[in-house]
């Protein structure tokens, strides 16, 4: 599909650095699993901390979350129900903006990408 409509693609296994567009490296991180399943004690703001801790400024960390969309299909078929629901209130929230500014983190849209 983004071959055939001319966009970027961004194809990540999880725990590799991976090459965007030309210039952007990219550490993708996996929230909500633990031993190859759902950790029930996940919790999103400490992930953030953790990454942010370990980012080392030529790479840029990249957590895939499933923040915010949950409907009936999903909820049938979908092991990341839970995690979902804390990552949308975890990205809402005052400590994660704090975290942020805090750490003088820059969200990066993947427009600004090179």
């Amino acid at each position: 599909m983004a071959q055939k409509y001319h966009v970027p693609f961004l194809d990540f296994p999880i725990k590799k650095i991976v090459l965007f567009k030309k210039e952007t490296k990219f550490h993708p991180v996996l929230g909500g699993y633990k031993n190859n399943q759902i950790d029930e004690n996940y919790n999103p703001l400490d992930l953030l901390a953790k990454v942010v801790s370990e980012s080392d400024g030529d790479v840029i960390p990249m957590i895939i979350s499933h923040a915010g969309y949950i409907d009936k299909y999903m909820i049938d078929h979908s092991s990341l129900i839970i995690p979902r629901v804390k990552e949308a209130a975890a990205w809402m929230s005052q400590e994660a903006k704090n975290c942020i500014i805090k750490n003088n983190v820059q969200l990066v849209r993947y427009s600004e990408c090179k």
